[in-house]
């Protein structure tokens, strides 16, 4: 585990605050606010002649706001031949999107930026496709806090680090490593470590009758409930699942799970009604299917065990909240049969 700690100590003048970071989980505590730093995760495979981009996103506290998949064709040594356009949206990003391949001779060089409002924020490093023969070398982890638009480098090898801060002051904190680029910013003021927003906390609830989740005043439509898993099984070194579907999900994924174990496909669209996946000796015992609208949300069924007997569809998502928070974070809604979904909240609640 990758951990670094600060101080800073007080003089006249001057705020004394410890922060603490863990660079594996992205956990940090600055003063007495814990906090948690937003991360993204981007995956590629080529099907049915385009390249299927497979997005995951672990936000902070608060809710991403807007994601942008940027594109560029690179040549064999990576360097940048041509740019097409990002694919973008608000919210958060569909489990799957699809684009062009690139022309022959070429690699595309695919990377999703995740930010939630002017605060938090993260990029995935680059993904290539096809994947180049050269990689290029993993360059050390690098850890830098900005205060007030002046930059310090911290170094990783040193538990304990002594700075000198004016308050009033905004401190942005910076982590480059193998998965990319996140970065959070906060307020310091002479009191408290506090998020740069002026909203006071909202209450939420969820209203079966409405099929809503209410914030405050406001109210926002639950997701329906568009896949569930009527049958599963293994057999033949190959996992099945049928699937039913209502509506029309934006994207799909369906995974496989065992102990210590998962096997994932995923696309655009509603899913086929029959997906199997080759899995060897693996043991897997269930599986699950999550599928995400067009207005961002994300839906996931409850686990079903890799059995031939018939699944059961779960109930409309309305049962209790697993997740609260204040307006712009990310909350999650949950049944009794564990289908779940989640939801950004917008800032404007």
């Amino acid at each position: 585990m990758l951990a670094l700690a600060l101080a800073l100590i007080a003089v006249p003048g001057t705020r004394a605050l410890p922060l603490e970071i863990d660079l594996d989980s992205g956990r940090l505590q600055i003063g007495e606010l814990a906090d948690q730093l937003p991360d993204a995760t981007l995956t590629a495979t080529i099907a049915a002649g385009r390249v299927l981009l497979s997005t995951d996103v672990r936000p902070g506290l608060r809710a991403p706001t807007r994601w942008t998949i940027h594109l560029e064709r690179v040549n064999k040594n990576g360097f940048v031949v041509g740019r097409d356009l990002p694919t973008l949206g608000t919210g958060l990003p569909p489990l799957a999107v699809a684009v062009d391949l690139p022309p022959p001779g070429e690699h595309l060089r695919a990377r999703l930026e995740i930010t939630c409002g002017r605060f938090d924020g993260a990029e995935t490093a680059p993904v290539f496709v096809p994947p180049l023969a050269v990689v290029a070398p993993v360059e050390p982890p690098t850890v830098a806090l900005i205060i007030d638009g002046k930059e310090a480098r911290l170094p990783l090898g040193q538990r304990r680090i002594t700075f000198d801060l004016d308050v009033p002051a905004t401190a942005t904190l910076k982590v480059h490593d193998k998965h990319g680029v996140r970065w959070i910013r906060r307020a310091i003021s002479a009191s408290i470590v506090t998020r740069p927003s002026k909203k006071a906390p909202a209450e939420l609830g969820v209203s079966p009758k409405l099929y809503a989740l209410t914030i405050g005043r406001g109210r926002m439509s639950l997701p329906e409930l568009q896949s569930a898993i009527a049958e599963a099984g293994a057999d033949g070194g190959r996992a099945w699942a049928r699937v039913v579907t209502a509506g029309q999900p934006a994207a799909w994924r369906l995974r496989f799970g065992g102990p210590g174990v998962t096997v994932e496909r995923y696309g655009v669209g509603a899913p086929p009604p029959r997906i199997e996946v080759p899995v060897g000796r693996l043991i897997l015992s269930w599986v699950e299917i999550e599928t995400s609208t067009a207005e961002g949300a994300r839906v996931t069924s409850g686990r079903h065990p890799l059995g031939l007997g018939k699944g059961s569809t779960a109930p409309r998502i309305m049962a209790r909240i697993l997740d609260s928070g204040r307006a712009g974070t990310v909350v999650r809604v949950g049944t009794s049969t564990g289908a779940m979904a989640i939801l950004a909240v917008p800032e404007e609640y």
